[in-house]
Order: structure tokens, then sequence, then C-alpha cells
């Protein structure tokens, strides 16, 4: 082989070597591009919304649009047939239950819509209990579960952490204030996750 053959034979070599030295990383970089929307994706806590919460949520002036039907809260914001809101005559922001009864598809409409909490109970929503009251309200015997914390009275019926009126050593029908403020390891940030119903009687 000669001088000019083997001088051309090194630059190829160099060549690809150099090709395969930045083809590597962005190889990297398209993979780990193609990871971040799943690793990224968040899951959001259920929230309880009172009708007037509810109600911001009508799909106008760029807000969300949220529905309840059957107590259930569903985001309508992407959903079929769903423009600024609204949808043949029902509008979002409200309890729309006894309309999506009487309309052709029912609840069928549903089930590809993302669940994004419960509505309160309104038979619930402004109660005013003395803390003898409050006692009835302990989750035995298909009673509901009530605490009381500052005051505020919250339902822990259906969390998955007070089965039977009790968690952790606290029982509901009680005001609970000092004990979550300074024995519960989450404190009041665990109050979040469940509805208001109401007040401690003053």
């Amino acid at each position: 082989m000669n001088k000019k053959n083997l001088f051309l034979s090194l630059a190829l070599i160099l060549a690809l070597a150099a090709l395969a030295g930045y083809t590597a990383p962005l190889a990297s970089a398209a993979a780990e591009s193609a990871a971040v929307p799943e690793a990224s994706f968040i899951v959001q806590e259920e929230k309880t919304f009172t009708l007037e919460e509810l109600a911001v949520f009508n799909g106008k002036n760029g807000q969300p649009a949220y529905i309840a039907v059957d107590g259930v809260v569903y985001d309508v914001t992407n959903g079929k047939g769903w423009k600024e809101g609204e949808h043949n005559g029902f509008a979002a922001g409200a309890d729309i239950t006894e309309a999506i009864m009487a309309a052709p598809h029912g609840v069928g409409t549903l089930k590809d819509l993302p669940i994004i909490g419960k509505l309160a109970d309104p038979a619930n929503a402004g109660l005013v209990l003395a803390l003898e009251e409050l006692a009835a309200f302990d989750g035995k015997d298909g009673r509901p579960a009530y605490i009381a914390v500052d005051g505020i009275v919250y339902d822990v019926t259906d969390s998955a952490f007070w089965k039977g009126g009790a968690h952790n050593g606290f029982a509901a029908g009680k005001d609970l204030t000092d004990e979550i403020k300074t024995k519960s390891p989450h404190g009041v940030a665990m109050l979040e996750r469940v509805p208001v119903v109401g007040e401690i009687k003053k």
C-alpha cells in the first residue's frame, strides 16, 4: 500500500471514529427526550368541590371546564363536543346530573373523561355542631366520621386512612386540634385532602 492510500485509509478511520463519537450522545439525548413526558407525568390528587367552587371552572376565559354528575367531578376541557364550556345545551361549572341522565347518550359519554374529584355533599355543607353533637359522628356502625380542627369540621368518612372512624390512635367525633398539630407527622396538611362540612358552635 502506497503512502497516499495509507493516508486516505487513516483519514477515513478517523472520520468514522469522530462520527461514532458524536452520534452516541445524540442518540442518548433523543432517548432521554422521548422519556421526558412519561417521567414528568403527575397524577393529580382528587379535590372536593362545593357548587360555588365548581362554578369557577366554566370553560370561559381560559378556565378549565368541569362538570359534576352523581357527585363525581369530570374534566371536559378537552372533551369531545365540548367547546368553551358548552356542549349541546349543557354548561360546564355546574352539577348536570339530571340533564345528562335525560340526554340521548346518558352517562356513557363520561367513561373516557378524566375524574378530577368529587362534589361536596350539599346536605352537610354549613353544619354548625356543638362538641357533644360532633361526638355522634364517630364513623362507627355506618355513621359518618367527622373531626374538628381549629373550629372547622372535616368529613373523613371516605378517607382511606380513617377506617371505622380511627386513624393512628386518633378517633373521629372529636376536636383533634392539639393531636393533629402536635402529634400527627403530616400535621394540618392532611386536611387538604378531606372536605369541610361545617364548624364548631362557638
